[in-house]
């Protein structure tokens, strides 16, 4: 189960040009590696050069430093294949073996995350918030608007076309 994951991880990584690096809290080795990376991107330190692909030791890839080749091919997936079709691939074959948790409806006994948004009010926050849910109520009626104003002339220019015959 480890192997899929790792290379699930990775070629996600490698797609989205970011770096990957799990490992266990006790490991000091590579939560000194992973306070490298952090100190890198955040403060612009060093690079980090350590690369560990290997799940058995912890996963260190910095950015840019892995490949497609190195991280191969999903199963049942051979040879050279698009992104969108690699994407696919692995986000399958990561749920056949991690399937996704039953839906709210299924588990009666599960506890809702409600976070009471009124004990945290700020004024600022939330008249910008309305205004932007105004903004996305206008466009999305704009969107649906043009689009029953496109199907209408689709509509009306076939039916000419069939008048024309």
């Amino acid at each position: 189960l480890h192997t899929p994951m790792a290379k699930t991880l990775r070629y996600f990584a490698h797609a989205n040009g970011t770096a990957l690096l799990y490992t266990s809290d006790k490991d000091k080795v590579l939560l000194g590696v992973l306070r490298r990376l952090i100190s890198h991107h955040a403060f612009d330190r060093e690079e980090v050069t350590a690369f560990q692909p290997e799940y058995t030791k912890g996963v260190v890839v910095p950015a840019g430093r892995d490949n497609l080749t190195s991280i191969g091919s999903p199963p049942g997936l051979e040879g050279a294949t698009s992104r969108q079709r690699l994407s696919d691939a692995w986000t399958r074959t990561f749920e056949e073996l991690f399937p996704p948790p039953e839906q709210k409806g299924d588990q009666p006994n599960r506890k809702k995350h409600v976070v009471d948004s009124d004990a945290y009010a700020e004024e600022a926050v939330d008249s910008m918030r309305a205004q932007k849910l105004k903004e996305l109520s206008q466009r999305a009626a704009r969107l649906k608007a043009e689009q029953a104003a496109a199907a209408s002339g689709a509509a009306a220019a076939a039916a000419q076309a069939a008048g024309a015959r």
